[in-house]
């Protein structure tokens, strides 16, 4: 019994005894913002500000926007479908290069670099289609703090002209640098359904495509989504749209990204265009005017007859 009580003090001294302070090497701090060995930023994100920029064109400059009302001693700006996903980062007063994305390299700066009034928005040089994306504005005030997404599309033109009966190359490259599962639509919205073909994640839903593309068009493979449209007819004219939406685990709402609009144009040769889809005025057309023909010869016997 002694033993036994013996031990129970000693246990009940252990527990309220303090234990002695650990006098070991101290832990390096992390950046409030990233740990610099994985470039792999994790927050808990819940914007209020989500803005969509769409229709940018190529070789523009892009303000992304982003402010907070209170001093800013840190920001981070990343686009969510890249990896490493950092496109610009400014922290006691320098950039911050270590993890930044090599697309983004020496094409983006701050638009006030004073951070003035908590402005932390971003100009990015000189954009194409592979800057298109999830862009979120983060703010460290102590903590990080979320500010802000823009969805961003930069979008090219361009206007094809065939004949019938040609087979036509309607380009479109999906950014290369993402690396994540994303899904390609071909689409004219003039058409119900406006579907050309529909990629979804690899697996092509027929079931969406107009009827008159059917077994008629192919996809590039390989991130290139460029359309081969067979055998081109008159009512093949229109405006051709090519869109991307990226699969982004926890990602609530993301838009569809259209980067590549073309109106193409199919037309007799030298140009001409048909008077109507289904060639009627160009044939009445020649009709009416071999009949003309005919009667003034008609005409010319006659008076020869006569004289």
């Amino acid at each position: 019994m002694m033993a036994v009580g013996t031990s129970l003090c000693f246990t009940l001294l252990l527990l309220f005894l303090p234990l002695p302070a650990f006098k070991g090497e101290a832990l390096p701090q992390q950046s409030p913002l990233t740990a610099r060995d994985s470039c792999i930023t994790t927050f808990t994100f819940s914007p209020s500000v989500q803005i969509v920029l769409d229709n940018v064109e190529p070789g523009e400059d892009v303000i992304l926007k982003c402010s907070d009302n209170a001093a800013v001693t840190a920001v981070k700006w990343i686009n969510t479908y890249l990896q490493p996903e950092t496109v610009f980062e400014y922290q006691d007063g320098r950039l911050v290069l270590e993890c930044q994305h090599p697309l983004y390299m020496n094409r983006v700066e701050l638009q006030d670099r004073d951070m003035t009034d908590g402005s932390v928005s971003v100009i990015l040089k000189n954009v194409t289609t592979e800057d298109s994306g999830r862009y979120e504005c983060h703010v460290v005030q102590g903590k990080t703090k979320p500010s802000s997404i823009i969805h961003l599309s930069v979008v090219q033109r361009d206007t094809i002209s065939a004949e019938p009966g040609q087979d036509v190359t309607l380009p479109c490259r999906t950014p290369k640098y993402i690396k994540k599962p994303m899904a390609v639509d071909w689409t004219r919205p003039d058409l119900l359904p406006r579907y050309v073909l529909s990629n979804q994640y690899r697996i092509f839903e027929l079931g969406l495509q107009h009827p008159s593309f059917r077994k008629r068009v192919k996809q590039m493979e390989d991130g290139d989504a460029t359309l081969i449209l067979k055998n081109a007819t008159f009512n093949d004219s229109g405006t051709y749209m090519c869109s991307f939406i990226v699969d982004d685990v926890g990602i609530l709402f993301d838009p569809t990204h259209t980067i590549s609009i073309l109106q193409l144009n199919v037309t007799l040769s030298g140009g001409t265009d048909r008077g109507n889809k289904d060639g009627g005025t160009s044939i009445s057309l020649i009709v009416g005017l071999s009949l003309l023909g005919m009667f003034l010869l008609v005409c010319c016997g006659v008076i020869v007859y006569r004289c």
